[in-house]
């Protein structure tokens, strides 16, 4: 072989050696560069883990103060609702007996300066227009012995064939 070849050659497989030399160096870096980012990583992650983790139990904490909350909240409303039914019970018969005195008060307004002749005609029924103003009042008397009683003429509840 030729000795310009051999150099030529020589001077070849010494830069592919430098070459190789170089990219390993180079890859040792990146490999050291990536085991450092591959333990970071890991450590973020195991904090994650960790993070996740607490708030997992927070989270079951919250469900578990939710759950007794709501049967808390339920027993309340229950008791609530049965002392709203018995105040609603107490207004109702005070109400009633307000509204029955309330409606005497306006009866006895609307009778008050009025003849009670003219309500008892109201009431119970216009005599015959033959009687007279006193013919309705007539004084009865069951026997001798008997007290002497009053009724009104045309009155549903006076004396039935007396």
């Amino acid at each position: 072989m030729d000795q310009e070849l051999i150099t030529y050659l020589d001077e070849h497989f010494a830069r592919q050696e430098e070459r190789t030399t170089h990219l390993e160096a180079w890859l040792r870096g990146n490999t050291l560069q990536v085991e450092i980012l591959r333990k970071e990583t890991i450590r973020h992650f195991e904090r994650i883990d960790e993070t996740i983790d607490g708030l997992r139990e927070g989270l079951f904490q919250l469900a578990e103060g939710m759950v007794g909350m709501d049967e808390s909240l339920r027993g309340f409303q229950k008791a609530v609702e049965k002392d709203m039914g018995d105040v609603l019970k107490l207004i109702r018969s005070v109400y009633s007996l307000m509204n029955q005195r309330l409606q005497s008060v306006e009866i006895r307004q609307d009778l008050q300066g009025r003849d009670p002749i003219q309500i008892l005609r109201e009431r119970y029924g216009k005599p015959s227009e033959q009687a007279s103003p006193t013919s309705f009042l007539r004084v009865r008397s069951r026997s001798p012995r008997s007290r002497r009683s009053v009724y009104i003429a045309g009155c549903p509840s006076g004396p039935r064939g007396h």
